[in-house]
């Protein structure tokens, strides 16, 4: 990858090569449970609309984006989590075990070179979870709040699920 980026003659940091595997954790899950969204909707409402002759803009504004704009946010809510995996991984990758910085995507990746310290890795990997988990519900509040300042409304079928609690 460096060799090709080389030949290319473009001078990229060691920062491009995180930007690339986070921006595919955040790009691809809201694309997918946004095409499942369009694919979701009623086959007799996407007919009614052709026999009616509505123009795209109008179907756009207002079936397909109000039908799949839950769909989008919930692929973020699922991406930030994601992401969280690929910054440390990557962050990891990057400072390596070698590394002068510490941080915890180094600190995971340090038990792999067998001088890590005791403790360490069980304790950042619990840190790493329990951040995800928090990114993963600021991020399902944001949800909540758009749907309500979108559609004027709480959607009702959320406020039931007994994991909302």
């Amino acid at each position: 990858e460096k060799e090709i980026i080389k030949k290319l003659g473009w001078n990229l940091g060691l920062a491009w090569y995180c930007f690339v595997p986070i921006s595919i954790a955040l790009f691809f899950p809201p694309l997918v449970y946004g095409l499942k969204g369009v694919r979701d909707i009623d086959s007799n409402m996407k007919a009614l609309l052709r026999i009616w002759d509505a123009p795209q803009s109008w179907r756009i504004r207002r079936i397909y984006l109000p039908e799949v704009f839950p769909h989008i946010l919930t692929g973020i809510r699922v991406s930030s989590t994601w992401a969280v995996v690929a910054t440390l991984i990557t962050e990891g990758l990057v400072h390596g075990v070698g590394g002068d910085q510490y941080s915890i995507g180094r600190g995971l990746m340090r038990p792999f070179s067998g001088s890590s310290v005791a403790g360490q890795t069980p304790t950042l990997i619990i840190v790493a979870t329990l951040l995800g988990f928090l990114i993963y519900y600021v991020v399902g509040i944001i949800q909540t709040f758009l749907q309500k300042r979108v559609f004027g409304l709480a959607v009702e079928q959320e406020k039931n699920y007994p994991i909302n609690g």
